[in-house]
């Protein structure tokens, strides 16, 4: 994974489980979308105060980056 490796060098690492999935999966409900994993990092990065951020995400989530970015500039 790279989040050990980033962190052997001294960066703060955020892995940040979305609603509905893994050990949330008590959170179901319907209308969980993309929109709503969006909303999940947007927090993240608004309640840890999160400035300066660099990206590493899945395939699934490349797609979804430029949204995510957008939310997240304009916060």
């Amino acid at each position: 994974m790279v989040a050990p490796l980033l962190q052997n060098l001294g960066h703060d690492v955020h892995t940040p489980t979305l609603t509905d999935l893994g050990e949330r999966t008590q959170l179901l409900r319907c209308g969980v979308d993309l929109n709503t994993h969006i909303e999940d990092v947007t927090n993240l990065l608004f309640y840890e105060d999160l400035l300066k951020v660099c990206w590493s995400v899945t395939v699934m989530w490349g797609w979804s980056l430029r949204e995510l970015r957008q939310r997240y500039q304009s916060a």
